[in-house]
Formats: C-alpha cells, sequence, structure tokens
C-alpha cells in the first residue's frame, strides 16, 4: 500500500514513540522524516522532551509540579555535571537546577506566585533537582536557592552521519534508552543513549503503561535496529529502486501482491523489507494495525473503521467492502464513506468487492470478522449468513456488527491476541532472495 499521507520532518518537530524492551526497560526512538514510521503512530507529531515532561510525568495534589517517578540515580542521569554550568540570572531555561531541600518551601512559593509552576518538573524531592524549562526574570529569592544550574543541550540538530560518531543530540545522558534514526536513509536507526540506570515501565503512568509499544530485544544489547523488522512501517518512496512489487501464491490458481521497500540492514548492505499486507491499492484493502500476523479481520465502507477498539491491544486488519473509483479516489477516507453510502444499493452490489475479500480471508484465516452494520444488508447477499457465522470460501466464521462491539468487547480482544493461523510470508528479503522470488514468479 502506497499512501500519500505526509510525516512531520524531524528538524521541526519529531515523529517519535516508546517502547518497552523484554526486561522492561524504556526506551524512545525519534524518526526522521525520511524514515520507517510505524503506522499507528504515524500521525504523531512529538518529541524525545514531550515524552519526557509529560507523557512520563505525574501529578499529585499535595505537590504543584509535575514528577518524573525516578529514583536517586535515575534522577543523576539529568544532573550531567559535563553539562554547561550556568550562573543564575534573569533567564532560566532548558537548564537542570539544584536546590537545597531545606528551602523548598521559599523555591516552590516563589515559583508558584509567578505562575511558573507548568514549567517546572520535579526529578528528585530528595536530592532537591529540578527541570526548567522557561521563566522569565526569576525572582532574588528564587536564584538564592539554587546552588547549581546545568544548561541541558537542547533543541540542539539531531542529524548524524554516522551511527559511530554522534555528537550532536539533545541529551547527553538520560535515564531512559534513545534510538534515533539519520536523516540519511542508509543507516538504520542507532542506539545514542544507553543510561546507567534505566527507567522500567513499572514506573511509568497508568496511561503510558497503557500505550507503550514493545520489541522483543534487549536494549543493552542492540546497538542498531530497523523498526520495520517488527512494526508495519510507512516509508517515504524516494527512488523507483527503492520500491518492489512481489507475488506470492496463497493457492495454486491465485496470488496476492506485496510491497517491499529498500531499507538498510545495518550491515553495509541493503535488505527488502514489507511494508504492507496483501492486494494493491486498485483492491482496495487497507492494514490497519501494526502486526504482520492479523486474527480479525473488520469489514466496513472505507477501511478505515472508527470504532471503539484499542488497535495497539490486538492483531487487526481493515479492508473497504466496496471498490473506489477515480471520482473518490481524492477523497479523505471519511468523505468516501459519505459517498459510497449515497450510491445506490444495485451500485453498491456492483462494487462489491466478492473475491479480494475470498483472497483476504484465505490469506489471514482469521479467527472472527467484525461487520459494519450498514455493510451488512449487501454482505448477505454475497456469503450464507446464519446463527452469527459467515461462510466464506466454504469455511465458517464468527462475526459481530459494530453495534455489537461494546457488549462483546472481551471476546474480540481474546480473538485479537490468538496465534496467527494465516499464511506467513517473508518480512524481510536480502537482494539476493529478493531476486530468486523474481525469477520464481516470472
Amino acid at each position: 500500500m502506497k499512501t500519500n499521507k505526509e510525516y512531520p520532518a524531524t528538524h521541526s518537530m519529531s515523529t517519535a514513540w516508546f517502547y518497552a524492551d523484554k526486561e522492561g526497560n524504556v526506551a524512545i526512538i525519534e524518526f526522521e522524516d525520511n524514515g520507517p514510521v510505524p503506522e499507528n503512530i504515524a500521525n504523531t507529531q512529538t518529541s524525545l522532551s514531550e515524552f519526557l515532561f509529560d507523557t512520563f510525568t505525574e501529578k499529585e495534589i499535595s505537590f504543584p509540579f509535575r514528577q518524573l517517578n525516578l529514583t536517586d540515580n535515575q534522577a543523576l542521569e539529568f544532573y550531567d555535571k559535563s553539562y554547561k554550568k550556568e550562573e543564575p540570572n534573569d533567564l532560566l531555561c532548558y537548564s537542570v537546577v539544584k536546590i537545597n531541600p531545606e528551602n523548598e518551601n521559599v523555591f516552590i512559593q516563589e515559583i508558584v506566585s509567578k505562575n511558573n509552576e507548568k514549567e517546572v518538573t520535579c526529578l528528585s524531592r530528595n536530592l532537591g533537582l529540578y527541570y526548567i524549562e522557561f521563566i522569565k526574570n526569576p525572582s532574588v529569592l528564587l536564584l538564592k536557592t539554587l546552588e547549581d544550574v546545568r544548561i541541558i543541550d537542547y533543541y540542539i540538530s539531531s542529524n548524524y552521519e554516522s551511527h559511530i560518531n554522534f555528537n550532536d543530540m539533545e541529551f547527553k545522558k538520560l535515564p531512559f534508552y534513545v534510538y534515533k534514526q539519520s536523516y540519511s536513509r542508509e543507516l538504520p536507526i542507532a542506539r545514542v543513549v544507553k543510561p546507567e540506570f534505566s527507567v522500567k515501565v513499572s514506573q511509568l503512568p497508568p496511561k503510558a503503561k497503557n500505550e507503550i509499544m514493545k520489541l522483543p530485544i534487549k536494549f543493552s544489547e542492540t546497538e542498531t535496529l530497523q523498526i520495520t523488522d517488527y512494526y508495519i512501517s510507512d516509508w517515504a518512496k524516494w527512488d523507483d529502486d527503492d520500491f518492489e512489487i512481489l507475488s506470492f501464491n496463497i493457492s495454486p490458481e491465485e496470488k496476492l501482491e506485496f510491497d517491499y521497500y529498500k531499507l538498510s540492514d545495518g550491515k553495509g548492505s541493503f535488505a527488502y523489507y514489507l511494508n504492507c499486507l496483501p492486494l494493491s491499492t486498485s483492491e482496495h484493502f487497507y492494514f490497519n494495525q501494526c502486526s504482520y500476523y492479523c486474527t480479525v479481520l473488520i469489514l466496513e465502507y472505507s477501511g478505515s473503521p472508527m470504532i471503539e477498539i484499542d488497535y495497539k491491544k490486538g492483531n487487526f486488519a481493515a479492508m473497504s467492502a466496496f471498490s473506489d473509483d477515480k471520482l473518490s479516489e481524492k477523497l479523505f477516507w471519511r468523505e468516501k464513506k459519505d459517498y459510497l453510502i449515497q450510491l445506490s444499493e444495485n451500485e453498491r452490489i456492483e462494487r462489491f468487492q466478492k473475491n479480494p475479500i475470498e483472497k483476504v480471508v484465505k490469506f489471514l484465516n482469521p479467527y472472527l470478522l467484525i461487520i459494519d452494520d450498514e455493510v451488512m444488508s449487501i454482505v448477505e447477499k454475497f456469503f450464507a449468513v446464519e446463527n452469527h457465522k459467515i461462510t466464506i470460501n466454504d469455511q465458517s466464521f464468527p462475526y459481530f456488527l459494530f453495534s455489537e462491539i461494546k457488549a462483546h468487547c472481551d471476546q474480540i480482544m481474546e480473538c485479537a491476541n490468538k496465534e496467527y493461523r494465516g499464511i506467513k510470508i517473508p518480512i524481510k528479503l536480502t537482494e539476493n532472495e529478493l531476486q530468486k522470488l523474481e525469477t520464481s514468479v516470472d
């Protein structure tokens, strides 16, 4: 699937997300604008600092500042003595300050009195360490509470020429692992911060724990990685030779097309990585979640269902029940549904994607289908439906309507987390493997 969505450039506003490894350590990955971005975070525009001082912080009613849940050793990772020492003046910004804990009340009072509490994050009350984003004209009393001020190397360009020589970064030290995608597409994602005392998932706020994505690796042992090995990712297509379309047999009579994009394997040569699951865009199958092996198929009007399901917690795929035409190609997916609903019943019957649906079901062999209520009347004209089961390819599958999702959410999520039982294709191909496949297809 080739997408025309645009991604934020890292030099202006990063695309980033946070991950957990097999040992429960937390890492943040920042993606460059021409690198692979996992589909389920592709519209996210955020940065390393926003995770540190927003997503990862908590607030207590009795304490005016946001707080990171850190051990003292982890808090000291922010207080790097190699950072430039700054004399307190009329502007405090992007700084870690150390106060005498005995002066905490004065420090708090002076900040709160000027409504600056949102500019401060507590790193450790015990050590008197705080991060100050921006305070203009601090009071004399406030300045007197500061024992030390260290300026963080902040908003420095994240571009680098090699993952070996990485000199420009936002933070030299952190209690989180940090990986960054080079602007140069010839390089993989590289680890740029390896903490001595890593923050664990158990230390994150509930919302962050719920949103974190997992990688089956150990960050401590992984210097470079390619995110497309683990998550469906969108890749900015630059040159024709970066893109391949391969056909794979799903039966003696049928083939499916898959898109492969050429990305670095980090070992001095290129490998081809699967970008999406099957069918050409003309057949309108849209992969809707960050797993290569889906166990629940969603069938609806436009292929981008707005339903109450947390896609990050299960393996879902979605496809449109109806084909588009050139008139609707430029429509946004919400507009496409409106466009298709307005068609007559006969027009929708003509556009119903019976063969593509059969192909996808044969490929995925899902445990469950979820069907748009408004699509069901057309579905019934092509497939046998009885006792909450639908027969496709002479095989029966249980299904729920969109209107039944809430009542059967537990059952849906159970199916969405079962072991994949469909046809597997290689996620990554070397150039030699690619040539062999092309020869066999020809």
